[in-house]
């Protein structure tokens, strides 16, 4: 198996390489310092796992994804940041990214999160989410569940209202249930919310 490790630091992109050698010896770790490196690196290689900085926002970075995702449908994409703001994520969730870790992460968190994602599951950094309660899911009814899992997949309301067959006023009102009794705040955090429960 393949993965690529994207940064323009040589040294935090080579202790991520040490790590992922030390740990995962059937695995052949790739780098790349840019986009355009990292292209190349795909077409030959095909990586099923990429680590990439999100913190450019830059259009060959979105260009980058774009076209990952488009023709590499399987590779799964981890998103690491020294800084990770709400904007980051929704914008990773956008991008179809499957995975956002801090790169001040444990070793074991690192590990973990390409276990996880292997297994073709998500990975949140706990630290984003660490303000949650988690104790309240049970408080949930089926049906607020059931539009919570949607709102996890990026649908909007009413795509929701039509999956569930239901109007979209009762999806909003099921909304406002879910931020209510879980605490939450948007859609954002929903998301990250039912991506950490689905696991």
């Amino acid at each position: 198996m393949n993965i690529l490790i994207i940064d323009n630091f040589p040294i935090f992109r080579k202790g991520i390489v040490s790590i992922l050698k030390d740990n995962f010896l059937d695995y052949n770790v790739l780098e790349a310092s840019n986009f355009s490196e990292a292209s190349l690196v795909v077409k030959k290689y095909l990586p099923h796992i990429i680590f990439m900085d999100i913190n450019s926002n830059n259009e060959e970075e979105n260009s980058f994804i774009e076209s990952l995702k488009k023709n590499n449908q399987d590779t799964r994409i981890m998103a690491m940041g020294n800084f990770i703001k709400k904007e980051d994520i929704n914008r990773c969730f956008n991008m179809g990214i499957n995975g956002i870790i801090l790169k001040n992460a444990l070793i074991e968190d690192f590990i973990y999160a390409i276990k996880l994602i292997n297994r073709g599951k998500s990975y949140t950094d706990p630290e984003l989410t660490s303000n949650m309660n988690f104790n309240n899911i049970e408080s949930l009814t089926k049906r607020e569940y059931d539009v919570l899992m949607e709102i996890s997949k990026g649908k909007t309301n009413n795509e929701i209202a039509k999956k569930l067959f239901i109007s979209e006023h009762t999806v909003k009102k099921h909304i406002g249930n879910i931020f209510s009794k879980l605490h939450l705040s948007n859609r954002t955090e929903a998301a990250l919310y039912a991506g950490i429960i689905a696991v």
